[in-house]
């Protein structure tokens, strides 16, 4: 089963549609901070299963785990996180607060119920303005504000909890622009 973080949002709707259709059974959470009820709808009305639906901010450990505990998730895509570049430097503390505790909650949740599989939602904002194109995966990274930051600092943190947890497994996406959702969710 696959605890899916972020499930109303734009990219997190289209992932949940398209690993329904391929029957997976997903768990999902969403807080509602970066997405619509009415997604939500959508999705109920667009998909012939049931939906394993909680509003949570995963931020909240406790309600978090509450909820795992219930399942048997073996897998993690998490996409929740503020988005925003120029709201991350307006509000710099709410993204790092937000894009960081979630990720180490999930951590915390892996170790807690034994997930060993685990997608991270990152962001071609960890490269910056780079001027060789198009950008490889092994630019240098260089973040612009505290929303790319975040990126960077969630991916290094996956990358140490791999190295002291050998038996789990991630990779990061660095989305550009995410476009072409499915015409039954608009």
């Amino acid at each position: 089963m696959i605890l899916l973080t972020g499930s109303c949002g734009y990219i997190g709707s289209n992932v949940l549609y398209e690993l329904i259709s391929s029957d997976h059974e997903i768990v999902c959470l969403d807080n509602f901070s970066n997405s619509s009820r009415d997604t939500l709808q959508k999705l109920e009305e667009a998909l012939p299963s049931r939906i394993f639906f909680h509003e949570v901010d995963i931020k909240n450990k406790e309600p978090l785990f509450e909820i795992l505990k219930n399942y048997e998730i073996d897998s993690i895509i998490h996409l929740a996180a503020y988005k925003s570049a120029i709201d991350s430097i307006l509000s710099p503390i709410k993204y790092y607060k937000n894009n960081l505790l979630g990720l180490l909650n999930l951590l915390d949740a892996c170790v807690q119920f034994s997930i060993d599989k685990f997608i991270f939602s990152s962001s071609a904002a960890v490269y910056g303005n780079q001027t060789k194109l198009p950008i490889k995966e092994d630019a240098s990274l260089n973040p612009l504000n505290p929303y790319g930051f975040t990126k960077v600092y969630c991916e290094e943190i996956l990358q140490e909890f791999k190295n002291s947890h050998e038996w789990f497994n991630f990779i990061s996406l660095r989305y550009f622009n995410p476009a072409g959702a499915d015409p039954s969710l608009s």
